[in-house]
C-alpha cells in the first residue's frame, strides 16, 4: 500500500464509553469516497459487527495466530458492507480475552501492507484490565503511537469517567492522540469537563464532540447503519487541506520497546 494510507486506532479507558459507536460512525462516513478497512481489535470482546448487523462467520481470531497477523490473512477476513461500498469490515474475536500486546504489536506489522485510503482500528480499553502487567499498559501506549498515525480517545462527559481518563494517560503517556468528548444530549456540565481536561490532561488536544442521543443509537442498531456525520475524517485533519497527522508513524517493536523501558 502507498504512503498516502492513514491509520488511526480509537480506544477508551473504560469499556462502555461509546469507542465503537465512533470509530464506526467515522468508518462509515470515510467510506463515501474513499476505500476503508474497519476492523474489531477489542481483544476483550468487540461488538462492531453486531451493531452493524453483520451476519458472516469472518473474524480477526482466524487471521491471528502464533505467528502474528498477516496483511494476506486479514485482507481474507475482510466483509464488504454492500450497503455502503468501499467499507470492508473485520469482525472481533468470538471468545474474549484480556488485551495483548502482541496484538497491537501484529496489527502494527499488518496493517500497512492492506488495499484501504484509511484503515480504523478500534482497540475497546486496551490499557486497563484486570491482571495488567506493571509497565505492560505504558508498552502498549508506545505501541499505538507508533503503530498509527493518529489515536483518539474517547471519553464520555462524567466526571468519573474523565478522571479515570486523565489518570490512565497520565500514566500511558499515548503519543499522537487526541480525545474525542462523548456527550449527552444535555449536557450540563460542559464547561466543568472541558476545565477538567486543561488541568489534568491539557496536552491532549480535543478533537471533536459527539453527540449521545439514546433512541438515535437505538435506531441505529436496529437498521445497522452507525451514527454518523459527512465529512468527519475531513474534519478530523485525516485528508485535505487541514490534514494535521503525520504521513509515517515511526513503528518500534515491542521487543525494543521493553529493552529500552528496563534499561
Amino acid at each position: 500500500m502507498g504512503a498516502d494510507q492513514v491509520r488511526v486506532a480509537v480506544l477508551c479507558a473504560e469499556a462502555g464509553q461509546g469507542s465503537t459507536a465512533w470509530a464506526t460512525g467515522l468508518g462509515w462516513s470515510a467510506a463515501a469516497d474513499r476505500s476503508v478497512l474497519l476492523v474489531d481489535g477489542d481483544a476483550a470482546g468487540g461488538r462492531l459487527a453486531a451493531r452493524l448487523r453483520m451476519k458472516t462467520d469472518r473474524s480477526i481470531a482466524t487471521a491471528y495466530s502464533v505467528r502474528g497477523l498477516g496483511a494476506s490473512d486479514l485482507e481474507l477476513q475482510a466483509e464488504p458492507m454492500e450497503r455502503r461500498p468501499g467499507l470492508r469490515v473485520v469482525p472481533g474475536f468470538a471468545t474474549p480475552g484480556p488485551p495483548s500486546l502482541r496484538l497491537v504489536e501484529a496489527l502494527g506489522e499488518a496493517l500497512p501492507a492492506v488495499e484501504a485510503d484509511l484503515v480504523v482500528v478500534d482497540l475497546g480499553a486496551p490499557l486497563r484490565y484486570p491482571g495488567l502487567a506493571l509497565g505492560e499498559a505504558a508498552v502498549t501506549a508506545q505501541l499505538i503511537g507508533r503503530s498509527f498515525h493518529q489515536a483518539f480517545v474517547v471519553v464520555r462527559a462524567e466526571p468519573d469517567l474523565l478522571a479515570l481518563t486523565a489518570r490512565l494517560l497520565r500514566t500511558a503517556h499515548l503519543p499522537r492522540t487526541r480525545l474525542v468528548i462523548h456527550r449527552p444530549a444535555r449536557w450540563a456540565g460542559r464547561d466543568d469537563a472541558r476545565a477538567l481536561i486543561r488541568e489534568h490532561i491539557g496536552e491532549y488536544p480535543i478533537a471533536g464532540e459527539w453527540d449521545w442521543d439514546r433512541e438515535r443509537h437505538i435506531a441505529a442498531a436496529a437498521t445497522g447503519e452507525p451514527v454518523w456525520k459527512a465529512g468527519m475524517a475531513e474534519e478530523l485533519g485525516l485528508f485535505g487541506s487541514g490534514r494535521v497527522v503525520e504521513r509515517r508513524p515511526s513503528w518500534w517493536s515491542a521487543r525494543r520497546l521493553l529493552r529500552r523501558k528496563v534499561s
